[in-house]
């Protein structure tokens, strides 16, 4: 396991810099008469859409980026992403898109794409653990390192809330040797072989819509919600070597028999890499004291700010607000 914490960086954008210096050094100019013909042309002009026609010049914000370390370690990419992707915080226009979009994966997806800096890689791309990585670094930069869940402790029965320190999160990387597909089996029953993948943000932005779709067709079925095949269907490469369509990765799974199903879970559950989601705390009843568990859920309220008990300390706040 590795723990991965990052000081925070504030960037000034070099242009706008410049742009200041030579404003405050450069000297007076005398004004130049205009023709009739130009002052119509410069009323008439389209104006740019940007930070500095809207405000003069006078003003572009600021870029507050940081580096996030990939539990993948970039592996599982080739040389279309390295072992780290650099995040500029969220704005309120990703916030209105955060607010307006319906699909969980393609919105933060979206965003993702929208605030990773230097490098082309589609997030849609990334394996899970990593996109959750990132998701927890964007909500650090954009709102602060500390995250406010509920809990009930199993003991006492009280329920509290935990604050915790999103910097640090324990993280379990990916082993120098790993390679995919990895192999689960031979299976107890049949004896079968698969090689598997781990699930990328596309496979999970697919799966939503398939559900979806399906609910809406069968608002009444309780008992057939296909969410949990599918999880199975998109992680198979191949069955005893041979690759399988998707209707046919559908018929195997839906057919498999009991124990090779739970087989198939466990092995794959047991390949955990990530941000651990999972951690104790200590309850706060006087005459408990037991630990409880809470849980970080990338949810509607993970992207809120917590500003009561914020765990950043005032010299690295000081640090940001000097360089900015």
């Amino acid at each position: 396991m590795a723990e991965n914490t990052t000081g925070r960086i504030a960037r000034v954008n070099p242009a706008a810099q410049a742009r200041q210096a030579q404003t405050t050094k450069a000297p007076a100019q005398p004004k130049k008469e205009l023709s009739q013909e130009q002052i119509i042309a410069n009323a008439t002009a389209p104006k740019q859409n940007d930070f500095r026609s809207a405000t003069g010049g006078a003003y572009e914000p600021v870029l507050i980026t940081e580096t996030c370390h990939l539990p993948s370690r970039g592996l599982l990419y080739g040389s279309a992403l390295g072992d780290t992707i650099e995040l500029r915080a969220m704005t309120t226009i990703e916030e209105r898109m955060r607010l307006s979009g319906e699909n969980f994966w393609s919105t933060m997806a979206a965003i993702l794409n929208r605030c990773k800096v230097n490098t082309d890689f589609d997030v849609k791309n990334m394996v899970d653990f990593d996109f959750f990585a990132a998701l927890v670094k964007l909500r650090i930069i954009s709102y602060g390192n500390n995250y406010r869940t509920r809990s009930k402790c199993f003991v006492c029965g009280k329920e509290q809330d935990v604050n915790v320190n999103l910097d640090e999160c324990r993280v379990t990387e990916l082993p120098d040797n790993f390679e995919e597909p990895f192999v689960i089996g031979p299976l107890p029953i049949s004896g079968d072989v698969l090689e598997c993948r781990f699930m990328r943000v596309f496979d999970h932005i697919d799966i939503y819509e398939k559900v979806t779709d399906w609910k809406r067709k069968h608002p009444k079925d309780t008992l057939n919600n296909p969410e949990y095949t599918l999880l199975m269907e998109h992680a198979i490469v191949t069955v005893n070597g041979v690759n399988l369509n998707e209707f046919q990765k559908k018929k195997y799974v839906e057919n498999m028999v009991g124990a090779d199903s739970s087989y198939y879970h466990d092995e794959y559950q047991e390949l955990f890499y990530g941000l651990h989601r999972i951690g104790t705390s200590t309850c706060e009843e006087t005459d408990c004291g037991s630990a409880v568990i809470y849980e970080i859920a990338p949810s509607e309220n993970f992207f809120r700010a917590t500003p009561l008990t914020n765990k950043r300390s005032k010299s690295e706040n000081s640090e940001v607000q000097q360089d900015s």
